[in-house]
């Protein structure tokens, strides 16, 4: 119980209403009763961060006074996140990754976590002292292989007795591999295989040294793999004397409310309130920044759609089309346990592409797909999360175009009873908005679906897409037809099962099944990605182009 009124207390941090909410300590509290302040933190991780010494006083491995140790985890409320698992218990080490200013990955180890204390400062605050015990420079999956020596010797291999001080097995070979040389060397001769690495020594600088150095050789596993340093497993019995610093989100693949989660967690077990550190390490200027009280991540994605919204540039940076910049991107979609609603329609028509609606304040829009009161929000096509494949749209109608039953991925004719001049407008030399209000005339107004079919596609580019715009303006009050009430954009498929494309599940305001429904597939994007959260936003489309997207914490699932 004390953990869900702890929950429900966070959830108010992000919303977007005057409600009273527990602020942000300015000190991070320790086991001895030691307050560090919080302003210096920043400044504390940065410079850690960019740290590039080889060794630390008294021929001490770097880790001791440079770098960050981490180690990621999602909120579960069936285990506690600083608990051990079955596979740690087995091997008797726990992983964790050494990042530092050049040795990072492109992997998912920065998505959230928590950043542990170097052991100088662990020791100051009155903290469990757990050792080191051996690093990989790459992720050898030691929980998985059956490692002797507690994950620092060979796959599958036996324990000598008794065991040595020093588990790293690099120096035990005959030829050993301590120095980058012999490393990469041992590491190429045994088919550059992560499984096959030998480990290196975390009691000398040296050889730790070594760990971080001979990434670059090899910049393909550098992208995909961080580094593995296992240590002792602590004692999970008193949470509070754990040499945990902060919790940490990635700024572009993480989840604020994730790591509110578990900094709430961490805080209804050990009394202690640890800070949240968003790390994004493409700023050089601001690469860890504390969040402060009423930083919520779904007040700050709401802040962030009206302002998509509010924007009516005619085009991005580098001549690209406004839905690259500017507007918001909503799918309607239903809850199913047979289909994730974030998936595009890889077996239906139209072939290769699925229909999406385009809002933006100049574009009036009376209702979404089917009058549905729930479905997706999807990144802005700019900012895709590193590592999926680009979102790309392929063209953009005035209304309903029942994309479905034409061609060319929905852009081309309607195929289902060929209508003359369903084509692309560019075919047909359609580029002003005289002619394409003539063309949008050109079938009687009833039956309503005539002029629906009828339609012709506009391209992604400046001027095309600001037709459709100003065409939808002028010639479509929305009131007409069911079908003219939204627009249609197509988008070419994007890939399955990647719930990082979404910003945000929403739901209309008032549609008491709109919001059941987006709170399962709230919970299915976090059942299906790993404890990834997305906010459930409220739509009103009623409100001024700067306040249509609304947070409201009551509307979580969590």
């Amino acid at each position: 119980m004390k953990t869900l009124m702890l929950i429900m207390s966070l959830l108010m941090l992000g919303g977007c209403t005057t409600s009273h909410v527990p602020s942000i300590a300015n000190s991070q509290q320790t086991a001895s009763g030691v307050a560090r302040p919080l302003e210096d933190l920043e400044d504390r991780l940065t410079n850690r961060y960019i740290s590039n010494v080889a060794k630390c006083s008294g021929d001490r491995p770097a880790y001791n006074c440079s770098g960050l140790l981490i180690r990621r985890a999602n909120y579960n409320p069936s285990y506690d996140f600083w608990g051990l698992s079955a596979d740690a218990i087995r091997l008797g080490s726990t992983t964790f990754s050494y990042i530092r200013s050049g040795v990072n990955s492109d992997s998912s180890d920065l998505t959230n976590g928590f950043i542990r204390m170097d052991p100088d400062s662990a020791q100051q605050a009155g903290k469990l002292a757990v050792n080191a015990r051996c690093i990989y420079p790459f992720m050898a999956d030691t929980q998985e292989n059956n490692r002797a020596m507690h994950g620092c010797g060979f796959a599958n291999g036996q324990d000598p007795i008794p065991l040595p001080a020093d588990l790293a097995s690099c120096a035990t070979l005959s030829m050993p591999a301590t120095s980058p040389d012999a490393w990469i060397e041992n590491f190429i001769s045994h088919g550059s295989s992560r499984i096959n690495q030998c480990s290196l020594s975390t009691q000398g600088a040296a050889q730790f040294i070594t760990s971080l150095t001979v990434r670059p050789r090899f910049p393909d596993l550098t992208r995909a793999y961080g580094n593995e340093i296992l240590f002792e497993n602590w004692n999970t019995a008193d949470p509070a004397r754990l040499p945990i610093e902060a919790i940490f989100y990635e700024a572009s693949r993480g989840s604020l409310l994730n790591a509110q989660q578990l900094k709430l967690a961490y805080q209804a077990k050990s009394g202690i309130e640890l800070p949240i550190v968003r790390i994004d390490l493409t700023n050089s200027a601001k690469r860890f920044t504390v969040v402060r009280a009423g930083d919520g991540e779904g007040a700050l994605v709401a802040q962030r759609l009206n302002a998509r919204h509010a924007n009516l540039t005619p085009s991005c940076a580098g001549g690209t089309a406004p839905v690259y910049c500017s507007g918001v991107l909503v799918r309607a979609a239903s809850y199913s346990t047979n289909y994730h609603a974030w998936n595009p329609n890889e077996d239906s028509a139209p072939a290769g592409a699925t229909a999406l609606s385009y809002l933006r304040g100049d574009i009036k829009t009376l209702a979404l797909y089917s009058s549905k009161g729930q479905g997706i929000i999807f990144r802005e096509l700019e900012s895709i999360p590193a590592g999926l494949p680009a979102m790309r749209a392929l063209c953009i109608y005035m209304a309903d175009a029942d994309s479905w039953k034409r061609a060319d991925k929905g852009c081309g004719l309607h195929i289902s009873s060929p209508t003359p001049g369903s084509e692309s407008c560019a075919s047909q030399g359609i580029t002003t908005l005289a002619q394409l209000g003539a063309h949008w005339r050109t079938p009687l107004e009833t039956p309503e679906w005539e002029r629906r079919n009828h339609q012709c596609s506009l391209a992604i580019s400046p001027a095309s897409f600001m037709l459709a715009v100003n065409g939808r303006k002028e010639n479509i009050t929305g009131t007409e037809s069911p079908y003219y009430r939204y627009n249609e954009i197509m988008i070419e498929n994007w890939k399955m099962n990647a719930a990082e494309y979404v910003d945000a599940v929403y739901y209309i305001s008032g549609n008491a099944e709109g919001l059941r429904q987006a709170n399962e597939i709230q919970q299915d994007i976090r059942r299906s990605a790993d404890g990834l959260i997305r906010p459930v936003i409220r739509i009103d489309l009623n409100r001024a182009a700067d306040a249509v997207f609304s947070f409201h914490p009551e509307d979580q699932s969590f």
